[in-house]
């Protein structure tokens, strides 16, 4: 039985394809969840300044704004 040119092509268009489909499942996964971990932050923010009315906003932007930045690196 000898292998035909096409058919070791379509095994490599196939295994190609198989990556890409894995690799687009991962991506959503991720993707959800950094829309999940982005709400939660959202709803904390809100609960934190909530709890800071009447107290220097200045800390409270400042906490924030770390927060932000340290979501962005993860």
């Amino acid at each position: 039985m000898s292998i035909e040119p096409g058919d070791n092509l379509e095994s490599i268009r196939q295994s190609y394809m198989n990556t890409v489909n894995e690799l687009n499942q991962e991506l959503l996964a991720m993707k959800e969840a950094y829309e999940q971990l982005d709400a939660e932050k959202q709803g904390l923010i809100s609960e934190l300044e909530k709890r800071s009315i009447g107290v220097d906003q200045e800390p409270v932007r400042q906490t924030i704004g770390m927060f932000s930045s340290f979501y962005i690196r993860l």
